[in-house]
């Protein structure tokens, strides 16, 4: 019997509970250190508030990630949202300093948006709608994202090598997610077991470029996330 690895939180949870904490404070004036939101599957996720700036109509905080036991490049990583109040109705969501830019068709956003992929970018806008309803404001609300270590972490990842073999790319992200992440390649099989990506880049051949090495697999953002973004964190939604 093995051993059950601890769980943790994607960076759009992180950036989702860091935009509420930065919407309640923003609209109530009061300071929040702790704050609560649910993942999309339902799961509590308890956030600490950090780094806490307030400058006129705009407050800014961080949660610091904590991907459990999954080796994930960004764990430990501080998570920005800048929250402020808009003349114009609505929520804007966009990517600050660490976010990358999409550069390329082929991502669920357009060219010349933030990385943030529709999943956290639903989560960030369901929390901040929620602050503005409880508060009775009517007015509108922009966030922007931002990871100051996003990058540098891009440098430990596929997005910022010249080249595409097999063992940056088993060891520093994992497929068919997107997720920026350090898997070893003799732990592939044993994170995922069952899918077929990740069987399809572990016994991949080193020298075989990236496209090679998917060639016939399917759902592969990975793929997709080192092409067509730059050399910054994108943020994904799994849990």
């Amino acid at each position: 019997m093995g051993t059950m690895l601890r769980k943790g939180f994607t960076t759009g949870s992180c950036a989702a509970a860091a935009s509420k904490a930065a919407a309640y404070m923003l609209l109530t004036g009061r300071e929040k250190t702790e704050i609560m939101i649910q993942t999309p599957k339902g799961i509590p996720y308890h956030a600490k508030i950090l780094d806490i700036q307030r400058s006129g109509q705009i407050v800014s905080c961080a949660v610091e990630k904590d991907g459990g036991d999954d080796p994930d490049v960004t764990d430990g990583t501080l998570v920005y949202a800048r929250v402020e109040t808009t003349a114009s109705p609505g929520i804007v969501i966009d990517g600050g300093e660490g976010v990358g830019r999409v550069t390329k068709p082929g991502l669920d956003q357009p060219v010349g948006a933030a990385a943030i992929n529709s999943i956290p970018r639903r989560m960030i806008t369901a929390q901040l709608t929620q602050a503005m309803e409880q508060h009775g404001y009517t007015g509108g609300l922009s966030a922007v994202i931002s990871i100051p270590a996003g990058v540098e972490l891009a440098k430990k990842t596929c997005i910022s090598e010249k080249t595409t073999n097999f063992f940056p790319i088993c060891r520093k992200q994992k497929a068919a997610t997107g997720i920026f992440s350090t898997i070893m390649p003799s732990e592939v099989g044993k994170l995922m077991p069952n899918n077929s990506a990740m069987r399809s880049i572990k016994t991949a051949t080193p020298v075989k470029p990236l496209d090679k090495i998917c060639a016939g697999v399917k759902n592969t953002c990975m793929v997709k996330a080192c092409k067509n973004a730059d050399a910054s964190t994108a943020i994904k939604e799994t849990i």
